[in-house]
Formats: C-alpha cells, structure tokens, sequence
C-alpha cells in the first residue's frame, strides 16, 4: 500500500515494509527508513498523519490525491504492524525464558502476513468504487456532449426564428413608412433572435465545459 504525501511542503511516496517492520519515506534525495515500534507515535489529525516526529499530508497535486478514507487505512495498517512488532519481542523474550508461548503461530511468517489481510479487501473495495465512480463521469460526458450539440443548433434556430419575426412584413403599410411601421415585430424579433442565441449558446459553453470534466475524471 502506496500514498503520495508531502513531506515538509515537498512530494513524497510513502509505504510499509512489513520484512523489516519499517516506514519508508521516497523523495527526491533519496530514501528513508522509520522504524516502527508498539511505542510509535501513529496519529490522524483531519486528513495529516504523524508518525513519530514525521508530518505527512496529502500530495493534493497528484491526479489522484489520497483521500481520507486512504489515510486512515494506511494508518490502521501501521499500527498494525507497530503492535505485531511488540507482540513479536514480547513473545521471544518469554521463549527465551522457557515460556510456553514459543510454538505459538504469533511469531510465524505466517502470523505477520495475516496481519497485512485486512487492507486487502478495503483496497478492492475503492477499486470498484472508483470504476463505478469513472463509468459515471463517462456517462455524464455523454449527455454533456449531447446538450452541448443541442445548445448550437438551438442558438441557430433562435437567430433565424427571431429574424423571421423581425422581417415580418405588414403588406398593407406603404413603402414610404417607417421601418418599424412597415415591419411591426422587427424589435421584437432581434432582441428574440440576440437574446435567445445568446442564452443557448451559454447553455451549449456549460455542457462543453461539463463534458471536458467528466471526460478527464472518467479516464
């Protein structure tokens, strides 16, 4: 399990060596290694994580940021890891002592691979989350795409109806009148025929704009 974070304003990946029982921390000079204890300092202040002296937030730059869900999964998981690595020393010291507990499947390769079960279900889960969520926003591209062509030619007919109204002429006003006398509705018309292609066409930018979203979320 991967997130992108930022570390100290600077982007970074961040996962969990569960062999050797470790945070690592990838960035750009390199790599580091925290490792975990049952002591380790594990918070979730809003969406940050601490662990130890380390401040971690989400890379909001990434195509993809982590959400929260994701930060408390990860969490969960160190902490997982932390308590097994107490559980294991705990139960090697009683082993060395004679104790009873040394056959126990605790401290089993076995045993600390359990341990990391848990995410794999959740992590299945968002995947199909997030195909469902795609197969919206590529629906919801479809009927943007289709409002926007609805949009133009709506703006076409509103111009060429309002100019119809607008040069609708009264045949029994002479030449020599005005022209708003001659053509009654020519105001009327333009404002229709301005107004309205004006108003689709705003319809038509929306739709374009929406579909372009979608589109890009629906990848």
């Amino acid at each position: 399990m991967e997130l992108g974070v930022k570390r100290h304003g600077k982007p970074a990946r961040i996962e969990v060596d569960t062999t050797e029982k470790c945070l690592v921390i990838r960035h750009e000079g390199g790599e580091e290694r925290l490792g975990l204890l049952s002591t380790t300092r594990i918070e979730i202040k809003g969406a940050r994580l601490i662990v130890g002296s380390e401040e971690l937030d989400p890379d909001l730059g990434l195509e993809r940021p982590p959400t929260v869900m994701d930060i408390q999964e990860f969490a969960k998981f160190l902490k997982q890891v932390a308590d097994s690595t107490g559980n294991t020393r705990e139960t090697n010291s009683q082993a060395s002592r004679g104790g009873t507990r040394a056959a126990e499947p605790a401290v089993t390769p076995q045993a600390r691979t359990t341990a990391t079960r848990p995410t794999v279900t959740p992590n299945r889960d968002r995947s199909s989350v997030n195909a469902e969520a795609r197969a919206h926003f590529s629906r919801a591209a479809g009927i943007a795409g289709f409002v926007e062509v609805v949009g133009v030619i709506g703006a076409i007919l509103a111009a060429i109806g309002g100019l119809v109204i607008a040069f609708n002429r009264d045949d029994d006003v002479p030449d020599y009148y005005s022209l708003t006398e001659r053509y009654p509705f020519f105001s009327e018309g333009i404002f229709m025929a301005l107004f309205g292609a004006f108003y689709m066409l705003s319809i038509a930018m929306v739709a374009a704009y929406i579909r372009a979203r979608a589109a890009e979320k629906g990848r």
